[in-house]
């Protein structure tokens, strides 16, 4: 999924969440399980393993060291993902390729077929694998670089992952597999006439089905809703759902939510190669309904029109529980690596009109290069919000937070918002949101500059973004941490 892991009453994003439902009752406190990539070398072509934690409810290890998942003698295993099985346990996927192949390219014949496969584990809740072993998804030829999960809601899940033609076509292809690891369909591609798939976004359709959003290497992006026996119902999948503006411009950076009635929202980055908008990028959404309908026109809703001297970058969205929508996206001036930077939030309804006087609202400014921004609904309309801010100068990242409220005012000091401390020359990134009683937890990576070891900790926050103790290690080894995910366990 490719919004971030957070986590509301134990739904992860991506998971059933009811755009229509009413706000969330109080949060009880619960562990997290974290899983992430442990690299022996920043080098791409050498070993790493996948390992997983438990953090208490205020971040603390449980576990006197991390358990391993995946590890295997000459072979890289990267980019981890959870999600919820809904019955207290979860399922782990992560992608693994023969050490010293970062392409992983072996020729047999004439044809050439990548080595990398999709790894798929049930664990109990305790984080213990259900499975002998893991199950392979697809074939010895199938991979994705970010592999994509998605709980059905009875106990099973939905996998993504590509597949390598000898020609190097990638084909993406979704499954649908029980709690046991049975197949309930067979793989299926999300677009039969397409050999051209790159990202992919996982929901739920709320009646364990699935919806897939994905981007088209020709720069467009495609939707297709699955019912749980993985037959496709919207039969304009074909059609791409985000068009470019015009000129020579693509789509990225896809994100979407569930509309709690069978459909989505959908958001992307367009940048312009051409045309009077040169080297800018925009921004454009859409609304599919539960039969595909594209309710906001063919060519959907321009949501951020930049000038050439602008950026657009890094969308991201929640739900409001009201049947519409929050967004988000990171906004800066120029191309230098140092500058003015924001971070801007639109709330929309479900016919696509905002719902704030001024429309679009900053959460944040700052004269450094701050994107990524994560959101949390807090339940009444409005989002929690982290974002990352880097500078080339200072050498540093930090961690920045804010609380937009359902009328789009910006809670804690205005648009400085908080400022999470770091140490001097540290980079802090890749925040995970989770709610916890009475405040957030975060976990995010952490690191003394750009090739240094770097590890996880985790750090509460009060619901006034005040940081409540110091942080805790959640890792603390000689390996080079990466990619992660993080899952909100039920309640003990």
């Amino acid at each position: 999924m490719r919004f971030g892991d957070f986590v509301w009453i134990g739904l992860a994003l991506g998971s059933t969440l009811s755009a229509g439902a009413a706000a969330p009752a109080p949060v009880p406190q619960a562990d997290v399980l974290v899983v992430f990539e442990s690299a022996r070398t920043l080098l791409d072509s050498l070993e790493s393993d996948i390992l997983l934690q438990r953090l208490s409810p205020v971040g603390q290890p449980l576990w006197n060291a991390p358990r391993p998942l995946a590890r295997t003698q000459g072979v890289r295993c990267t980019a981890p993902a959870l999600c919820g099985d809904g019955q207290g346990g979860a399922f782990a996927i992560w992608s693994e390729a023969p050490m010293g192949e970062s392409i992983a390219v072996v020729t047999t014949g004439e044809a050439q077929v990548a080595r990398r496969s999709t790894r798929l584990q049930h664990l109990d809740g305790e984080g213990r694998p259900e499975w002998p072993a893991p199950k392979v998804l697809g074939d010895s030829t199938a991979f994705l670089d970010r592999p994509a999960l998605q709980e059905d809601g009875v106990g099973g899940v939905w996998a993504a992952w590509q597949r390598e033609s000898p020609d190097f076509g990638a084909t993406l292809r979704v499954q649908h597999l029980n709690g046991a690891g049975q197949p309930l369909c067979a793989p299926l591609l999300v677009d039969p006439s397409s050999s051209g798939e790159s990202e992919v976004c996982l929901l739920s359709d709320g009646s364990e089905g699935l919806i897939a959003l994905f981007g088209y290497q020709s720069g467009m992006a495609g939707a297709q809703r699955f019912s749980p026996a993985g037959q496709p119902l919207w039969h304009d999948a074909e059609s791409a759902i985000l068009y470019p503006f015009g000129y020579s411009s693509s789509l990225s950076e896809l994100a979407a939510v569930p509309d709690g009635r069978g459909g989505c929202f959908a958001v992307g980055r367009e940048s312009v190669d051409g045309g009077p908008f040169e080297g800018s990028s925009h921004l454009v959404a859409q609304h599919l309904t539960v039969d595909g309908t594209l309710r906001w026109g063919e060519d959907g809703a321009p949501l951020k029109i930049s000038s050439s001297a602008e950026a657009c970058a890094t969308p991201a969205g929640v739900a409001d529980y009201s049947g519409g929508v929050l967004l988000a996206w990171a906004t800066g001036l120029g191309s230098s690596e140092d500058g003015e930077s924001w971070i801007e939030v639109l709330r929309l309804d479900s016919a696509g009109t905002p719902l704030w006087p001024t429309g679009i609202v900053e959460a944040f400014h700052t004269d450094w290069q701050i994107a990524r921004p994560r959101l949390l609904p807090d339940g009444a309309g409005g989002a929690y919000l982290v974002a990352e801010a880097d500078s080339s100068w200072e050498g540093e990242s930090r961690l920045h937070l804010q609380h937009i409220l359902p009328d789009g005012t910006p809670a804690w000091n205005g648009l400085g918002g908080r400022v999470l401390p770091t140490r001097s020359g540290w980079r802090d990134k890749d925040p995970r949101f989770i709610a916890q009683g009475t405040g957030l937890l975060l976990v995010h990576s952490t690191g003394a500059g750009v090739f240094a070891e770097s590890d996880l900790q985790a750090v509460g926050v009060d619901f006034q973004g005040n940081p409540v103790g110091g942080a805790c290690a959640v890792t603390d080894t000689p390996e080079w941490e990466g990619r992660f995910s993080v899952l909100r366990l039920p309640p003990r």
